[in-house]
């Protein structure tokens, strides 16, 4: 008898733990976003002296079938504030540098994005998922600035990066394991000075910045 009860034990339980692989799935994720790496090439595509540099990744971790955890690394380096100024706020959301007769030089940014998802249909690393993520990082300013007066001023100011966004999208995740994301929200950074710095610069128009995520990678 108790033979027979240890067997329909493991039984059970075996069976339950099957049930919750099929159900929770691929519980990790490493993704890329590549319309940052096509943006660089275009940077560049006409003035060779203009480049650009700028990266992306996700990591996720499946918690259970509901809860994601995630971490976003995301690197930029430019040599054109001129140009690409309206860029660098429109997706970082940081202080944006007034217009100036000639300036030239570079921008470094720095972050990570640590955050949860939540996916109210329990489907596990796939399907429609609600993010909640703060944005942590450091921005570096160099350049030199001529104004009309011709006056040259070398500028080396820092910031301290740091933010808070919603965000919501979906995630395709095909049988091989070749995942898609693809989602926007709503994010408000901030700024702060590491130092007396030089340059003039103000706040953003809008109080918040617009997201837009794409993603591909592989789930496992």
């Amino acid at each position: 008898m108790r033979k027979i009860t240890g067997i329909m034990v493991f039984l059970l339980v075996a069976h339950g733990g099957f049930v919750y692989a099929q159900e929770t799935g691929r519980k990790y994720s490493i993704q890329i976003n590549p319309l940052m790496l096509v943006a660089d090439i275009f940077m560049g595509a006409d003035d060779q002296e203009i480049y650009s540099y700028s990266l992306s990744l996700e990591f996720q971790y499946a918690i259970n079938n509901y809860w994601t955890v995630i971490a976003r690394p995301n690197f930029l380096i430019r040599n054109s504030l001129l140009e690409s100024g309206d860029i660098i706020g429109f997706f970082y959301g940081a202080y944006k540098y007034n217009k100036n007769d000639e300036t030239k030089g570079t921008n470094i940014i720095f972050s990570i994005m640590p955050g949860i998802l939540y996916r109210p249909f329990g489907t596990g690393l796939k399907g429609m998922y609600i993010g909640l993520y703060p944005n942590i990082g450091w921005e570096n300013k160099k350049y030199k600035h001529k104004d009309r007066k011709l006056n040259i001023v070398d500028i080396n100011d820092n910031f301290f990066i740091a933010g808070l966004g919603i965000e919501a999208g979906y995630e395709w995740i095909f049988k091989n394991g070749f995942s898609i994301t693809a989602g926007g929200g709503i994010e408000r950074n901030w700024g702060i000075e590491l130092e007396k710095n030089k340059g003039e610069y103000k706040e953003p128009k809008s109080l918040y910045g617009i997201r837009l995520a794409f993603f591909l990678g592989y789930s496992f």
